[in-house]
Order: structure tokens, then sequence, then C-alpha cells
């Protein structure tokens, strides 16, 4: 209870992303574990990889990517209350 992964990934050229495999793994891993997974590169995807990139040498997330991310969580979470920590401490 209260825990789940949230994936983010490289900020390379979605269009030919390289890592979708790995992705598709650690999804899988978590499916088998029953770890509640939330992957970015769907919704990051909707952008330029370097549109979210803080700067062109530092391809950390700027705002816009974290404010994606933000959202990302924020919708998964109301979806799986479940993970809340106040709802966690309360159970059993």
């Amino acid at each position: 209870r209260g825990f789940m992964i949230m994936l983010f990934p490289m900020l390379y050229d979605f269009g030919d992303y390289p890592f979708t495999e790995v992705h598709e793994k650690i999804r899988a891993f978590c499916r088998e574990q029953g770890i509640p997974f939330l992957d970015l590169l769907p919704a990051y995807r909707k952008y330029r990889a370097e549109d979210l990139w803080v700067h062109p040498i530092d391809h950390h997330p700027n705002e816009i990517g974290h404010r994606i991310a933000a959202e990302e969580l924020f919708s998964f979470l109301e979806s799986h209350p479940d993970l809340w920590p106040c709802r966690a401490a309360e159970s059993p």
C-alpha cells in the first residue's frame, strides 16, 4: 500500500524512441508484482522532446515537463485512492 512507480522517459526523440522496450519490461514487471505503474511516455509523446528540456545541454524536464508529470500523477492518484498516504495510514 502507498507504493507506486512513475517512470519518466528519457527526453529523446519520441517519434523514434529507443527505450520503448525498457518501458514495456518495467510495465510487465510491475503488472506481475501488483505494483501500480504510471508511464509518462504517452503524455510526453504529444510534445517534441526538446520542448521539454531545461536547456539544450540539460535534458532534464523543464516547467512544462514537470507540469505534465504533476497532472498525470494527480490523475493517476485520483483513480488510485488507496495510494494516498492518509488513506494508507487509515487502513489496517
